[in-house]
């Protein structure tokens, strides 16, 4: 048996992935094993010692697509782009096998870390695999639309062990011997990725829902599709009521048959690229060639009208012509359990169902949308190979005599089902990102926040910048501050201004004439705290603002401001705990 190399997991493990992809930092563990054993070598070959210059752990991720360009001729085109390619040397120095011995070496080679949410782009809106990870592995077959040439696709994740030999012999170094190399590789598939803008929606589904308007001509739908966003394995509710219109009924309107489509659509060819790399917003850019197509992944029919007796005629030559025959055709029994009394006479039609998404493997999961194109590479070099996979549910309903109905929204195929983010859930709950909690609870009945409505409070909202500073003077007024005037507020209340000039803070010999009237805590100003409402004042000590009403006379104004403070020139007061919808207005 000659000298051997493989590459195995860590005891207790089957996966060399250590880690959750997408929400933690992971990384490549595993053994490499060498063996050496010359076998029926020759003698100085089977007791010559194993000597190990060079041993690294390569771990790689590539993109390959492989498509026909009709406009550059019939030939296969064939284009990679470099995903991950990082390299870790597993050894310092010359390692020394002896014959008939077995080593392992451990090896621990960390993934990338994520970029700086700050310095990403916003990613696109909905529910979307996150640009800045890694695409899963995968690998899909198809045909081009409008076309009979093929393409395919692949996402691979590879884990590859290089063993380079000591050059041995007194002439190897003369004649320039070439030493020997031996790999050994390994794949990561498959290679799931737990995208947290996908985790919440897998666990708690949220479904498509299509409704027409009431008295919708030729039929009333309400349809289900659920879920946006799925995994391997999960489940597909589909669920359906169709009423055809009493108006189209008459017109002979029936329905023919129901039909839900999950598609996957592909695109693969070279990227566009933009910029370059030393400088990004460069204005130069390459486009490349693509092809696309489309493949379905389930589908699932409901005939909804009963095949019916058919008149049948014949002729026989030698016979005088018969009378129209009436031949009932055998009836297929009824697809709907339950519904037996309804179902089946092409004017109503309901149903549910639950279908389940093909297992890993079955389907390639969705990929991100490209936000940040690459940079062009040099002149002569090959634009990188472009990947894409889309996915939608297609709903059909078609009628006898009338126009069919296509109803499509665009979904995601995730690498991970709900039956593993269960696990992860269970297993690391820290790890998953924060969920709905109506969602999680459960709760099916909505119940609105109830707040109090405070018409203080709306009613001050309403005000204006100058007429809520002219209501604060007043309040600092009773503290016994500088008051400036505002005439413009005064004009929007409805009140005149006998004086446009700041009124002085009250003198020592005034303070005691002030003191009289009640302060104003800032805990109750209905300006600043609103909900505390406005504090009552006693009916004999009214309270000032610095604001004349022309329906008011003068010489009770100045009696008013004599009485409440000497600050007060000219102007005449009206009482502080004035409504706040006389102010307002």
């Amino acid at each position: 048996m000659p000298t051997t190399i493989s590459i195995h997991p860590l005891p207790d493990t089957n996966n060399l992935l250590q880690g959750f992809y997408g929400i933690e930092q992971c990384s490549v563990r595993g053994l490499v094993r060498i063996s050496h054993e010359p076998g029926f070598a020759s003698l100085a070959r089977r007791t010559a010692p194993l000597r190990i210059q060079t041993l690294s752990i390569t771990l790689s991720g590539v993109a390959l697509c492989l498509y026909t360009d009709i406009s550059e001729g019939i030939d296969v085109t064939k284009r990679e782009h470099v995903l991950l390619f990082k390299t870790v040397d597993l050894l310092t120095e010359i390692e020394v096998v002896p014959p008939g011995t077995v080593l392992e070496i451990p090896f621990d080679v960390p993934f990338p870390p994520d970029p700086d949410p700050a310095t990403l782009p916003p990613p696109p809106p909905g529910t979307t695999p996150s640009p800045h990870l890694l695409p899963p592995s995968s690998a899909f077959l198809g045909r081009q639309s409008g076309g009979v040439n093929t393409y395919q696709g692949r996402v691979t994740y590879e884990v590859t062990a290089t063993l380079t030999e000591v050059v041995g012999g007194a002439f190897s170094s003369i004649f320039g011997a070439v030493p020997t190399i031996r790999t050994a590789t390994t794949s990561l598939h498959p290679f799931q990725v737990y995208d947290p803008r996908l985790l919440p929606t897998l666990l708690h589904p949220d479904i498509r829902r299509w409704r027409s308007a009431p008295g919708a001509v030729p039929v009333e739908y309400d349809i289900e599709v659920g879920s946006v966003a799925m995994g391997p394995g999960d489940p597909l509710r589909f669920a359906y009521r169709v009423v055809v219109a009493s108006e189209s009924a008459r017109k002979g309107v029936r329905l023919k048959k129901i039909s839900l489509v999950l598609r996957e659509h592909h695109v693969v060819g070279e990227q566009r690229c933009q910029g370059r790399a030393d400088d990004p917003e460069f204005p130069i850019e390459r486009k490349g060639t693509k092809v696309k197509g489309t493949t379905e992944l389930l589908r699932w029919e409901q005939t909804e009208q009963l095949p019916e007796a058919s008149d049948g005629e014949f002729e026989l030559s030698h016979i005088p012509r018969k009378e129209a025959v009436r031949s009932p055709s055998e009836k297929s029994p009824l697809p709907r359990p339950g519904l037996i009394c309804r179902g089946g006479d092409g004017l109503y039609a309901e149903s549910e169902t639950v279908l389940r998404i093909p297992s890993l493997g079955g389907f390639a999961p969705s990929t991100a949308k490209i936000t940040n194109p690459p940079p062009v590479p040099p002149e002569g070099t090959l634009l990188p190979a472009h990947v894409e996979v889309r996915h939608s549910l297609q709903v059909i309903i078609e009628f006898i005599g009338a126009d069919k109905l296509v109803m499509e929204s665009g979904c995601v195929l995730a690498s991970v089902g709900k039956d593993d983010c269960d696990v992860l859930l269970r297993e690391e709950p820290a790890l998953v990102p924060p969920l709905d909690y109506d969602k999680v609870v459960g709760g099916e009945v909505w119940v609105p926040e109830y707040t109090p409505r405070d018409e203080v409070a709306d009613e001050v909202k309403q005000m204006s910048g100058e007429a809520l500073e002219a209501v604060r003077a007043v309040l600092r007024a009773e503290r016994g501050e500088a008051i400036p005037s505002f005439p413009v507020a005064a004009e929007e209340m409805g009140l005149e201004v006998a004086s446009s000039e700041a009124l002085p803070v009250p003198s020592s010999s005034s303070s005691s004439s002030s003191s009289s009237s009640p302060s104003v805590d800032l805990v109750t100003d209905p300006v600043t705290n609103p909900s505390a409402g406005v504090p009552p004042f006693p009916s004999d000590s009214p309270s000032p603002l610095l604001l004349s009403s022309p329906s008011e006379p003068s010489d009770s104004a100045s009696e008013s401001s004599q009485r409440i403070s000497p600050c007060i020139d000219k102007q005449v007061v009206i009482p502080c705990c004035v409504d706040v919808d006389e102010v307002g207005s």
